[in-house]
């Protein structure tokens, strides 16, 4: 089994907006991030070219509305280039499963003092689900895209009730709090997603405690902004750096969640010391292009 190296101190995940009947708007705007973080070695450097330069006085979009002609893409992400210093290993309890016996969470897996979550099970300890129990996660880029993975223990069918979401969050002030992330996601992706796709996948910013939804399935200001796929355990992303919207070098924290469940508005914190909080996942937080050493569940602890 995989021991994680450390926690996620919360993230939050909405994943509930309708159409409001206006069109479709540019991605909420997050300020330049001042931060004394280094960029560790081994990483490139991607800058990120916001579709407008940021202000601090716009503020971000609350819903998007969906065309009505059909959506035109107009790039596509090849094939992903993950960075060796970008890897993050997790715990994994698949090898531990005991037929008809209760479901052991070691404490060095699962610790709510920390926010490490670790529970791919029912509340009840008595039904795993290896789709839900992450192993390892990657992070990489190249001159275009940055990209995300996620490999789960096995890649059966989903039992559990509830939408499947696999996601990323983006700290872009390494500061371990709610605010100013990025969230990506993708909900109910099939197995047989083998080829790139928009289907399912969605994207929320939170600048200081303003929640938008910038990207749904292909309605945004960007048609191309977020793509995934699966292999059918390893499932990836592929993300536009202009989703930062900041200027300059891509700087961020990023971990890697599977959960299980229904998710509803105006926000859920994701944290382990929620109650009945049950078919979820998590990883520690690794800073790309910046040192995560600061936060209570970087990586390197």
């Amino acid at each position: 089994m995989k021991l994680r190296f450390a926690s996620l101190a919360g993230v939050v995940l909405l994943l509930a907006l309708q159409a409001c009947g206006t069109s479709p708007t540019a991605p909420a705007v997050i300020p330049p991030q001042q931060t004394s973080t280094q960029p560790e070695q081994g990483i490139a450097t991607l800058t990120s070219n916001p579709t407008q330069p940021p202000t601090a006085t716009q503020p971000p979009t609350a819903t998007l509305t969906q065309l009505p002609t059909q959506i035109q893409h107009f790039t596509k992400p090849g094939e992903p280039n993950y960075i060796p210093s970008q890897m993050t290993a997790d715990c994994s309890l698949g090898k531990t499963i005991v037929p008809n016996q209760p479901v052991h969470i070691p404490k060095s897996c699962d610790n709510s003092l920390d926010d490490f979550i670790e529970r791919p099970v029912t509340a009840d300890l008595q039904t795993y689900f290896p789709y839900l129990d992450m192993w390892e996660a990657k992070f990489g880029a190249n001159k275009d895209w940055l990209f995300a993975q996620i490999k789960v223990y096995d890649a059966v069918a989903p039992t559990a009730t509830g939408d499947l979401y696999y996601f990323f969050k983006l700290d872009l002030n390494f500061d371990g709090r709610n605010t100013n992330v990025v969230v990506i996601s993708v909900k109910n992706l099939p197995m047989d997603a083998i080829t790139w796709t928009v289907d399912g996948v969605q994207a929320w910013t939170d600048s200081d405690g303003m929640i938008s939804l910038i990207f749904d399935q292909g309605v945004g200001a960007d048609p191309d902004l977020v793509w995934a796929r699966r292999s059918p355990n390893t499932i990836e992303m592929a993300i536009k750096p202009a989703i930062l919207n900041i200027i300059g070098p891509s700087r961020f924290a990023w971990s890697a969640w599977a959960y299980q469940g229904t998710l509803t508005p105006p926000d859920i914190v994701l944290k382990a010391t929620t109650p009945d909080l049950y078919q979820i996942d998590n990883t520690c937080a690794r800073g790309f292009n910046g040192n995560s050493s600061g936060l209570l569940n970087n990586c390197m602890q």
